[in-house]
């Protein structure tokens, strides 16, 4: 089995039919989804869990921080699509 990077262009030198920057993550994506699916040797699935591990450990470190947010009222301005706060909400009862 073959690295996720191995054979894409994104591995590789620009192509005139190469992906575009944007496209790139899309394409580096699935190939990694593909590789996983695909890959049968233990082996090479501990390697690859314990290089996450170690870009997390170099990002993050091992700590957790979480954020939270106390809202004092119903009312809000904005239009967050995640937030049931958000403005464009009409079924929020005043």
């Amino acid at each position: 089995m073959t690295s996720p990077s191995e054979g894409s262009a994104v591995a590789g030198d620009r192509s005139d039919d190469a992906p575009l920057a944007g496209e790139r993550s899309v394409v580096a994506c699935a190939s990694i989804l593909r590789w996983l699916e695909e890959e049968e040797d233990p082996q090479a699935l501990d390697e690859l869990w314990a290089l996450a591990n170690e870009t997390r450990k170099d990002h993050v470190g091992d700590e957790v921080h979480l954020r939270g947010l106390i809202e004092l009222s119903k009312h809000c301005v904005r239009a967050c699509t995640y937030c049931g706060l958000r403005v464009g909400n009409r079924s929020i009862r005043t």
